[in-house]
């Protein structure tokens, strides 16, 4: 056989698709890029004339006598018999059982379709068109948009409704079961009659397997019958049903640094937020509970935005309230979003029209505001920046609009003063809207009671509160802090002026710091630094001899002359000689040097009070610096007594000031002036502030006092401290363990 014609029949072939549950019957062939149909003999029962046979989602099966066509995009009925039932006009054909198809048809100049079933002669089997519909079993879960969203519901083969279409979300579980979505985190078991057989009792429900499934309930997991009876109890963080072992939640313990048992809790984690307010979180949610381990709040899903002195800003299921320490809801959580003033509440909501409105509230929750308001900005300055019908003005702590939302943008009140945009131009205003600089055009920023800086297209210039020039200039001015203004050159070049228009430093440099210690200002250029008083005095010209500047500390600045290593004062005098190969930072009147290949410590007269002898140096602390000799570390005081001896492995400082050291594998603790108060005998040490340290030997952690007297034995698996209500968390992992049955042994 000539090779051409074995690849056509070989291609011929491989074209053939099985049709599902009639793979005896018809399969589709493809003949120049077109699709058709034949018999199990060969036979053409559809000729290849379409894009596709089959149903838009993929299967090609035939129904009945019936089977999908398409064409440019959209879809037909076609009998086994070649012969067209309705035209190319669906969006969407997919089978729901051996006598119904699932029809969409795009609305009026969208790419949105409307959805209903369909017979094989292609009649709609009612009048009812939904958004969404998909099979699910025997039934159809079927939805309608709402708003941004859709709500769901269940529908027989005739679009009987069966669930109303009013819920958030329906999904098919199989074992004719259906689970419901009445509210973020409340689930409710459905059958295939629309009947409720459990209430919203569930955080979800997995699909069935035979005639058990997965649920939770409150944070933890169980197992429920198609019934909605409870077959294994609700306790559990994991399951695997097949092997019949669940493991519960891990064990909290709230402890004081005495052992004194406060709470014991089960959750995947608890999470300090506040004094005597935690956040439990297991699952896929959390709840709010106290230092008693009592639920402040039902199981949903809460976060815990912020912390004031009686109550905690809360986030639960996207909305915002006050919670106070007793769990009872100061401010229900029904706000999209929610600031807390000092004694009053900025609070939004979404009205019917889901238009967002923003009021001012009372302690109580009244509202203040005599006007609903598009944006509202907190500011600490007096007065509230609000927006209504698309213009600005400013509401008083009472909610009172003192000054008319007639601007296009305001800023908030400073010295007294507020800059407005009005009708296309900028200017400032007092306290009781009056003009202090009347709207022209350009830019304009506060700078202190009585001087501004005004940006035209033309230039900037910082006038008075009367407009009058000050000075002006081409370059690109900018706030740098309270006392000076940045200029910018267009070679990106800068300098500093003060708030009368004195250039402090002229615009050649490259970068200007913030102000150091209150002090001075370090300038670059290059690879060279200067120096500026915080009055704008040049300490340090730019042109120095100092190959290297290093930043301030301790009045103190390091640099390198020739080579060699000093430090110069704020004067940009010599104090310290250029004698050293390198040099640390001071701190408390020390400052590590290094010489002839070892580090030593000179105080600021340059004495050399503590000797070379060191491989490493570091900065004073509280009297002490830790020196590495030999490979080993320790610490030494400021007259060079070694008051740890160089022989650990590591050590450094704890948040007490105590130090932690390791030898070998183990660690173990001096206090901050040198004495022993444990031996290394730990696998680990966490040194913390107060009296209390945590420790791990055996692989479980426990405390001790900083003298190391055992308070919480070493039984658990973690122990966290909880610097807030300065006590300790203590969890024990938990195992597998058997299921109990359903008599609950």
């Amino acid at each position: 056989m000539p090779l051409v014609l074995k690849t056509i029949i070989l291609s011929f072939c491989l074209s053939l698709f099985t049709l599902g549950a009639n793979a005896t019957e018809y399969s589709v062939f493809v003949k120049n890029n077109l699709k058709g149909l034949v018999d199990n003999e060969g036979n053409e029962i559809i000729p290849a004339e379409y894009d596709d046979i089959g149903w838009s989602r993929g299967s090609t099966h035939v129904v009945g006598r019936v089977i999908g066509y398409r064409k440019r995009n959209n879809w037909g009925l076609i009998s086994t018999k070649n012969e067209k039932l309705t035209r190319a006009i669906y969006s969407y054909l997919v089978p729901f059982d051996k006598q119904l198809i699932i029809a969409g048809i795009r609305k009026d100049g969208t790419n949105r379709s409307t959805y209903f079933l369909i017979n094989e002669s292609g009649k709609p089997v009612s009048k009812q068109r939904y958004d969404y519909l998909a099979a699910a079993g025997n039934r159809l879960i079927a939805a309608n948009n709402r708003g941004r969203g859709q709500l769901f519901g269940l529908v027989d083969a005739k679009q009987r409704t069966l669930i109303s279409l009013q819920f958030s979300d329906i999904s098919y579980l199989g074992a004719s079961r259906y689970a419901v979505t009445t509210q973020p985190n409340a689930v409710a078991l459905y059958d295939a009659d629309g009947n409720d057989l459990t209430g919203p009792s569930f955080q979800f429900i997995n699909p069935f397997d035979g005639t058990l499934a997965e649920a939770a309930k409150d944070g933890k997991l169980g197992q429920i019958d198609t019934g909605g009876n409870i077959v294994i109890p609700f306790a559990y963080r994991r399951m695997k049903p097949g092997e019949n072992t669940g493991m519960p939640f891990p064990e909290w313990k709230l402890l004081t640094g005495q052992n004194e048992l406060l709470a014991t809790v089960k959750y995947d984690s608890v999470i300090p937020a506040g004094k005597n307010l935690y956040r439990a979180r297991s699952l896929k949610g959390e709840l709010i509970m106290n230092g008693s381990g009592k639920a402040l709040t039902d199981y949903c899903s809460c976060h815990i935005a912020s912390v004031y002195p009686e109550y905690a800003l809360v986030r639960r299921d996207d909305k915002y309230g006050l919670l106070d320490r007793e769990g009872t809801w100061v401010l229900p959580p029904s706000y999209d979003s929610l600031i807390v003033g000092k004694d009053f509440y900025l609070a939004s909501s979404t009205t019917a029209t889901r238009l967002t409105q923003w009021h001012m509230l009372d302690e109580s929750g009244k509202e203040l505001s005599e006007y609903g308001y598009q944006t509202m900005i907190y500011s600490e300055s007096g007065l509230i920046p609000v927006k209504r019908r698309n213009l600005w003005g400013y509401i008083d702590r009472k909610g009172k609009e003192v000054i008319p939302a007639i601007y296009q943008k305001v800023e908030p009140y400073r010295f007294d003063m507020a800059v407005v945009d009005y009708m296309g131009a900028q200017g400032v205003i007092d306290r009781d809207g009056e003009w202090v600089i009347s709207p022209k055009e350009g830019r304009v920023d506060i700078l202190s009671e009585n001087r501004f800086l005004v940006k035209t297209r033309w230039g900037n210039h910082i006038c008075d509160r009367h407009r009058r020039p000050v000075y002006e200039t081409e370059q690109q001015l900018s706030p740098f802090d309270s006392l000076h203004l940045l200029a910018t050159t267009d070679e990106g070049k800068v300098g500093l002026l003060d708030f009368s228009g004195n250039m402090v430093l002229s615009t050649m440099y490259d970068a200007v710091s913030p102000l150091m210690q209150d002090t001075v200002y370090i300038f670059d250029k290059g690879e060279k630094r200067g120096l500026l008083s915080k009055s704008g005095k040049v300490m340090i010209p730019i042109e120095n001899e100092f190959e290297e500047f290093h930043d301030m500390h301790d009045d103190f600045f390091g640099v390198r002359i020739g080579g060699k290593y000093g430090f110069v004062d704020v004067n940009g005098d010599l104090r310290i000689a250029n004698r050293y190969d390198s040099i640390g930072h001071f701190t408390e009147g020390m400052a590590p040097i290094k010489l002839l290949g070892r580090w030593g410590y000179v105080d600021k007269i340059e004495r050399l009070l503590v000797q070379p002898l060191y491989d490493e140096a570091y900065p004073f602390h509280d009297g002490m610096a830790i020196i590495k000799m030999k490979g080993k570390y320790g610490m030494i005081n400021k007259e060079g007594d070694r008051v740890i001896e160089a022989k650990y492995d590591e050590i450094h400082r704890g948040p007490s000031g105590r130090i932690v050291v390791r030898l070998g594998d183990r660690y173990g603790l001096f206090s901050s002036s040198g004495e022993t108060l444990i031996i290394p005998k730990y696998e680990k040490i966490t040194d913390l502030p107060g009296e209390y340290v945590i420790i791990r030997r055996h692989g479980k952690y426990g405390v001790t006092t900083k003298a190391g007297r055992s308070t919480i034995p070493p039984i658990y698996d973690t122990i966290t401290y909880d610097d807030i209500n300065e006590i300790f968390l203590a969890v024990t992992e938990p195992e597998w363990e058997n299921l109990p049955n359903q008599e609950g042994e």
